[in-house]
């Protein structure tokens, strides 16, 4: 949960009735291997990017707002509001993708979150000593 939390913690996009849709930024290299992967249709293609570019942007609003706070008091709560970034998020994908895509999309992420752990074993080890 926490792997697949930690790489899904996107928002999911509002109505199109509540919120005016928002700007698709560039995508970052993961995104685009996913949308591959997946063999998304150009309707997902686009459903995803928004979602992305949605969560991108909440995540930034909150760690803004935790900046500078308690440590102590901070995480607690931003715990708690990231985990509900990550539900609406996977609700978001759930909506975008096949029941197939999002087991393939879980695989993909574990894979990627495999890759950003190796490519920080030497850094962690060096801080450890």
């Amino acid at each position: 949960m926490i792997c697949r939390g930690a790489a899904t913690a996107l928002l999911a996009c509002a109505g199109a009735d509540a919120e005016p849709e928002p700007v698709v930024t560039s995508l970052p290299h993961w995104v685009v291997r996913a949308q591959e992967r997946l063999a998304l249709d150009p309707l997902q293609q686009h459903e995803l990017r928004v979602l992305i570019d949605g969560n991108a942007e909440r995540l930034r609003e909150m760690r803004s707002r935790f900046a500078g706070r308690d440590v102590t008091d901070a995480r607690r709560a931003q715990r708690e509001e990231m985990a509900a970034l990550q539900r609406q998020f996977r609700g978001g994908l759930a909506g975008i993708l096949s029941p197939e895509q999002l087991a393939e999309w879980d695989v993909l992420i574990e894979e990627l979150l495999g890759q950003v752990h190796l490519r920080n074993a030497p850094r962690l080890a060096e801080s450890t000593h």
